[in-house]
């Protein structure tokens, strides 16, 4: 009966009459000692699968009912076969198909297109032997995966690309010469992965070949050895130079942190060698195609990197409770293991969890810059500010919104790396187009701040308001300042969380016309010495388990003075305690610019101006004196090479006294790093305008300041005509 199936097979439909004679000699079925049953004979049209020629002599075929007399047909039990036509024989040769084509795909296209096995003795599949897949089914997938999209680019891809395509796989100068085996390798590369049309549109536009007709294998050997100069040479074993491919397997932290530090730059440095490095995630193996040394190097190169990893523990709930202000009225919008996720991301550090200790992590990263970078992020994203209280007072025309539109910010290098995250708006007046004979009938424009707006200014600001941090009594001095800052409130698509953005005018030709806040002795010296003053300000945030969770300390500040070079200067160091800040945000959408007004208490531990600073800090302040020294250098060399916001040595430790307490050891943590370039005007001869840029790196952002500072804290009436002074400049 095999021979019978394959016979069925092979013959063209015309000949079924034969088949069906053949199959009815050789079947005899017995119902009595001399009768003889044949079974019945199928129609023409059956599409059945084969019978496996079980004998059923004696036996009733169930489905036919009870057995007839001596001499009446029974059906066998198992009547199972088909009868091809001449097309899905697949003995045919399509339309236009050569002949060695038809004879290679002839026995694929009759068995893919008819399943003949029998029905019976299908088993299907164990769960687990479908769901298991092995690394080797992995990598062969990879590769059928690549054949189609290299087949999908061949129809798709320009001519400019397939050239490009075709010219990488050019060797090196130093490759050249080649084992015959590697020539060949190469050969077949060539011709399995482009079509002879693509192979001579290269030669035609890079070399200048014309049309031959030439084989696609002749061609192509012609291209390597004409165009590209390659050369067989026997002396070359083929373990030197032939491509292999090599699979290294990693844990899933190891392909993390190959994957995200600095973007992948590790495997694009290593795939510039000539290698090919393919990355598959969820089996955490890398797929590198190159030759035998340049594959053991890579190897070496990896190995060496994953080497360096560091690792350290971190307790999450603790860290962020030491720098959360105690009894804080302000919501987070997200949770310390959000906050978390997106500094990993960000620093390129890979966490895992303890499942034993709730809140307990692992930090892993390439070095240990990485790590603390993550730390000092995680720690400017709690955004410790408790001395801060914002107030926003809309001056427009509340119930005609319609004339109002939200426009999303242009420039997002003005926020720092956890602002980025957000798409900001500013709400400005949408500006009608008016006709020439309703110009002069226009209204005129109102004021930028209404008077009631000024009035609920200044009570919110000089409002005796209790702080919500502790004083600090072993303070040298105190001081209030208050600014007018101009720039742009924003809102969220929301509209429920808002921030103020600062932000210079832009190439203002009133700004441009104000005198400098100190004059200069010659008129030669406006071009020939800078007139903007350099700073350096460093941001700390308390530990408040040093207090036991009793009080919010102050943030501090460190500010010094940059000389030639952007040197830092030790001795004009200035320790800034912020005590409070109380602020209202003016937002104003008929002017170009809004403008914050900003009341500010402070207290410094180091006497200003003080020649003898240093015995002074080795007296009353000798930890943050030690500081200092260790921090310099590492500030100079940051400045230098333009690193800001790197991680400095932690912690710093400053002798803080409380009401009824001595003082005592406070470590505060490095938060951020900003250079500040100050130009001082004078405007009105009453106040000073400082026009700023603040550079905050690649993590703090750069973006413009203005600010107007009257010479001290005014009264109503005096700041009613700041603010109207102010007004002028927008």
């Amino acid at each position: 009966m095999l021979l019978f199936r394959k016979c069925t097979r092979a013959l063209p439909s015309q000949y079924a009459p034969l088949v069906q004679f053949q199959y009815l000699r050789s079947w005899r079925y017995y119902s009595g000692a001399n009768s003889i049953n044949h079974p019945q004979l199928p129609s023409d049209d059956t599409n059945t699968a084969l019978d496996r020629g079980t004998d059923v002599s004696g036996e009733t075929n169930p489905s036919s009912g009870t057995a007839g007399a001596c001499g009446q047909k029974m059906a066998p039990v198992n009547d199972q076969f088909i009868v091809l036509d001449p097309q899905e024989t697949g003995l045919l040769p399509k339309r236009g198909e050569t002949g060695r084509s038809w004879r290679k795909d002839r026995e694929h296209s009759s068995r893919g297109r008819f399943d003949i096995r029998d029905v019976t003795s299908h088993k299907p599949a164990k769960r687990q032997d479908r769901e298991k897949v092995t690394a080797r089914d992995l990598l062969d997938a990879l590769e059928r995966n690549g054949e189609k999209m290299l087949r999908e680019e061949k129809r798709s891809a320009s001519d400019e690309e397939t050239v490009g395509a075709i010219d990488n796989m050019r060797p090196d100068q130093a490759s050249l010469q080649m084992s015959p085996e590697r020539f060949e390798q190469l050969r077949k590369a060539l011709a399995k992965s482009f079509s002879y049309t693509q192979l001579k549109l290269y030669a035609s536009k890079r070399y200048g070949l014309k049309k031959t007709n030439e084989t696609k294998k002749a061609f192509v050997t012609k291209v390597m050895q004409e165009c590209w100069k390659c050369k067989v040479d026997k002396a070359i074993s083929k373990k030197d130079d032939l491509i292999i491919k090599r699979t290294i397997d990693l844990s899933q932290k190891d392909m993390y942190l190959l994957l995200m530090t600095d973007d992948g730059r590790i495997l694009q440095n290593l795939a510039r060698t000539g290698a090919s490095i393919a990355a598959a995630f969820t089996e955490n193996k890398l797929i590198i195609r190159a030759s035998k040394s340049l594959a053991t190097y890579i190897e070496a190169s990896i190995a060496s990197i994953l080497n360096s990893i560091q690792s350290s523990r971190m307790s999450l709930h603790e860290f962020a409770k030491d720098h959360t202000a105690v009894h804080d009225p302000r919501n987070s919008q997200y949770s310390p293991e959000q906050l978390l996720t997106m500094v990993c991301r960000e620093c390129s550090v890979h966490q895992e969890k303890y499942p034993e200790a709730d809140g307990l992590v692992a930090l892993s990263a390439l070095s240990q810059e990485k790590l603390a970078a993550a730390r000092q992020l995680l720690l400017w994203a709690l955004d410790y500010k408790p001395e801060v209280t914002t107030d926003t007072i809309f001056c427009g025309v509340e119930n005609d919104q319609i004339t109002y539109a939200k426009y999303p910010v242009s420039d997002p290098e003005w926020f720092n790396w956890l602002a980025r995250k957000t798409q900001w708006f500013r709400l400005q007046r949408v500006e009608h187009r008016l006709s020439p004979d309703t110009t002069s009938s226009a209204t005129p424009p109102s004021p930028a701040v209404p008077e009631h707006a000024i009035d609920k200014v200044y009570d919110y600001c000089m409002s005796q308001h209790a702080g919500n941090v502790a004083e600090i009594h072993n303070h040298a001095t105190k001081a209030s300042v208050l600014r007018v800052s101009l720039g742009q409130v924003l809102t969220d698509e929301s509209g429920r969380r808002q921030m103020f953005q600062p932000q210079a005018p832009y190439m203002n030709p009133k700004l441009l016309q104000l005198p400098l806040y100190y004059p200069v002795e010659s008129p030669h010296d406006y071009y020939s010495v800078d007139q903007h003053d350099y700073f350096l300000q460093l941001r700390y945030a308390p530990v408040l388990s040093a207090t036991g969770f009793q009080h919010n300390l102050p943030p501090l500040e460190l500010w010094f003075t940059l000389g030639e070079h952007n040197r830092v200067e030790r001795h004009t160091v200035r320790c800034i305690n912020r005590l409070a800040e109380r602020s209202v945000m003016l937002q104003l959408p008929s002017s170009p610019v809004d403008c914050r007004v900003t009341l500010e208490r402070v207290s410094e531990m180091v006497p200003p101006n003080d020649e003898a600073s240093h015995e002074w800090l080795l007296t009353h302040q000798p930890a943050l004196q030690q500081y200092l020294e260790r921090i310099v250098p590492a500030l100079d060399r940051q400045l230098r090479g333009r690193t800001l916001n790197v991680g400095l040595p932690d912690p710093l430790q400053l002798d803080v006294a409380l009401a009824g307490s001595p003082p005592a050891p406070v470590p505060y943590r490095f938060v951020s790093m900003a250079h500040h370039r100050v130009l001082s005007l004078r405007y009105m001869d009453k106040y000073r305008v400082q026009l700023s840029t603040v550079t905050g790196g690649p993590a703090g952002g750069k973006h413009s300041e203005l600010d107007v500072i009257p010479d001290a804290v005014p009264d109503r009436t005096a700041f009613a005509q700041l603010i109207a002074d102010v007004s002028k400049l927008l």
